[in-house]
């Protein structure tokens, strides 16, 4: 998880955005699908981010429904 914090801060530019879902579940930590939570995700992100949001997803497929977060952050400069 860090190296992909990494690769996408350095792929952006300056005052760049990123933007995504990521799951809001608990999965296997050893192994993709990786899962986790708002409170594993904020620290990673904050090193190389300005986190603008990270909440739950409101237009998540049905299946995928209350276990999803929506977040979009952008680099530090």
């Amino acid at each position: 998880r860090a190296d992909y914090v990494a690769k996408m801060a350095s792929l952006l530019q300056p005052d760049g955005r990123l933007a995504g879902l990521l799951f809001d579940i608990p999965f296997n930590l050893d192994g993709p699908p990786y899962g986790g939570n708002k409170e594993i995700y904020l620290p990673l992100f904050e090193s190389s981010f300005e986190v603008l949001s990270m909440e739950p997803a409101l237009d998540s497929i049905a299946p995928r429904a209350g276990r999803e977060l929506f977040f979009e952050l952008r680099v530090k400069s």
